[in-house]
């Protein structure tokens, strides 16, 4: 967060204390973490929280896997995987790009063209970073639900406020996020879009994480 001419700058640290989460046995089949400021995090769940604090990296819910005490590993629990994570052998495809997935972001009297624009423009997939649980204006949902009648492309409603939870709603076309944040149903869309996953089975992925 620091860059290395700063004063107290914290790669160093942070890239030593990385290094040696990775070589520790206790954080075999956790996942990829992210460590920053002593703090242990899933990478599926930690989001930054601010622009310019050392402490930025949180999963407000979930919590942290864990911490250093002088650079040494200590965790909270046993190593467990996150509920419905899904796996996408991404290595074999030799990949130098991954598809092209926009987010559009949710505010009042939000333009409902740019959900068409969108998808002229090349979008395979689309997430709505909403307000509150995944809200948009009425507008707007004609037109997504008039885009994904002509196209079939998957359009995944998230929020805008980065944590919290949507919920899927009974239609055929709107897929939920969960607890995924735009970015993170982003990554998750890529990935699903590069291994040939069609929009029936993008949605059973997302289902899958909701809370049971």
């Amino acid at each position: 967060m620091r860059p290395s001419t700063a004063t107290s700058a914290d790669g160093p640290l942070n890239l030593y204390q990385a290094v040696t989460l990775a070589v520790t046995p206790e954080a075999k089949g956790r996942g990829t973490m992210v460590t920053l400021n002593d703090r242990i995090d899933s990478a599926f769940y930690v989001v930054k929280n601010n622009a310019n604090s050392l402490d930025t990296f949180k999963a407000i819910e979930q919590g942290h896997l864990g911490f250093f005490l002088d650079s040494i590993p200590q965790f909270y629990y046993s190593a467990a995987t996150p509920h419905g994570k899904p796996f996408f052998d991404l290595a074999a495809l030799n990949l130098t790009s991954l598809p092209h997935v926009d987010i559009l972001y949710g505010h009042q009297d939000s333009n409902p063209e740019l959900i068409r624009a969108s998808a002229e423009s090349g979008a395979e997939a689309i997430v709505f970073a909403g307000t509150g649980a995944g809200g948009w204006t009425s507008a707007g949902r004609k037109v997504a639900q008039a885009v994904y009648n002509e196209t079939g492309i998957p359009m995944v409603f998230s929020t805008r406020t980065m944590n919290g939870f949507v919920s899927p709603e009974s239609n055929d076309w709107s897929i939920a996020s969960g607890n995924l944040d735009p970015q993170k149903a982003r990554i998750l869309l890529q990935c699903a879009l590069a291994v040939g996953y069609n929009t029936t089975q993008i949605a059973d992925i997302f289902d899958a994480l909701q809370v049971s």
